[in-house]
């Protein structure tokens, strides 16, 4: 397996996912990283103040990232909406056509297609059969996916360049932001040798732990400053033979020290059963028993909004109780019956 370790932060990334988790929720937080903060010390029982300490060189960054884009919303609106993180992943077939060099060699009609595929969660080969404005018409009218998603794939059809210069210039944008603070953030160096002693333990490490099928032998790993405990990947489905891209927060390896250090068995029981106990969790959980689902799935079966849905997987896949995977820009949710089983076993361990 081929790995290649990144050390720059990658500012078109750290905004993908900023603004991913700022209004991609039915509640924007004033403070991602503070939001995040308050999120992982509920979850692991670790005290909030040492988080704070540790993120509060962020916070400036953040700030001025947070005003450059309020100030150029036209650039990336269509593509950051409540509920868009399960439908619309146009943002990431945009920064991993980037990584491949761009559209300049692509035939118009291949890019439309490339694209299309990213935000609607289909293969190439579903859209070969169309052809023109009235046949991808009729195609979309066999979709289920939501109208603005729809309206956004007919204007990719009418001219794709549009959407790649407005990803370019918010790319750029952030670029510049992160450059001016780039001295005061902290050395990746840490979290990249964390994940590669482990990814020299075991190459598929990063896939097994995040229960998705390995898709690709080659991955480039990049450290994400923003989203300070992330471990995550993103592939391209459309082109197989292209690395994935795997990241980490530059914090990573201090916060999962503070949560081996800070909390006990018996606390950590006591928050994964408030969290499987609320009734639209539990819910989802007993949706997801059956198969794995898409977010616009449990919608439907469950009676929640695609927003409310968004929040509660994102608390469910955190603490391990679901598995978030993409296939293509199709985001699946499955059930990790294994989790629920341990914790199961730990009551009866500590109980009976």
């Amino acid at each position: 397996m081929g790995i290649d370790m990144k050390r720059k932060i990658d500012p078109a990334a750290e905004c993908i996912r900023y603004l991913t988790q700022k209004y991609c929720v039915p509640d924007p937080p004033d403070s991602v990283v503070v939001q995040n903060c308050r999120d992982f010390a509920r979850s692991y029982r670790i005290p909030q103040a040492e988080l704070e300490e540790l993120t509060a060189p962020l916070l400036p960054l953040e700030a001025e990232l947070d005003q450059a884009l309020a100030e150029h919303r036209s650039l990336w609106e269509e593509m950051f909406y409540p509920g868009a993180e399960e439908e619309n992943l146009l943002a990431w077939g945009l920064y991993m056509l980037a990584r491949q060099g761009g559209p300049e060699a692509l035939p118009p009609e291949t890019l439309r297609r490339r694209l299309m595929a990213f935000l609607l969660a289909r293969e190439l080969d579903e859209l070969a059969e169309v052809r023109d404005l009235a046949g991808l018409t009729a195609f979309l009218n066999g979709q289920t996916c939501g109208v603005r998603t729809k309206w956004i794939c007919l204007q990719i059809w009418q001219d794709p360049l549009v959407y790649w210069d407005r990803y370019c210039r918010m790319a750029a944008l952030a670029e510049e932001v992160f450059a001016a603070h780039r001295e005061a953030l902290q050395p990746p160096d840490q979290a990249l040798q964390w994940l590669s002693q482990r990814l020299e333990a075991d190459s598929g490490l990063m896939w097994n732990e995040l229960e998705m099928e390995q898709r690709t032998d080659e991955v480039v790993v990049a450290p994400l400053c923003l989203e300070f405990n992330a471990l995550g990947i993103v592939w391209d489905e459309t082109q197989p033979e292209a690395p994935a891209c795997q990241f980490v927060g530059i914090l990573r390896p201090q916060v999962q020290a503070l949560r081996e250090s800070c909390g006990s068995r018996a606390e950590q029981m006591a928050e994964q059963m408030k969290i499987v106990a609320d009734k639209s969790r539990l819910e989802i959980l007993m949706a997801l028993r059956a198969a794995p689902l898409c977010g616009q799935e449990l919608s439907r079966q469950v009676g929640l909004s695609a927003g409310t849905i968004s929040h509660h997987m994102a608390c469910l896949v955190r603490e391990g109780f679901v598995a978030m995977s993409k296939r293509g820009s199709r985001v699946t949710y499955e059930l990790r019956r294994g989790k629920l089983e341990e914790l199961l076993d730990a009551l009866r361990a500590s109980l009976i």
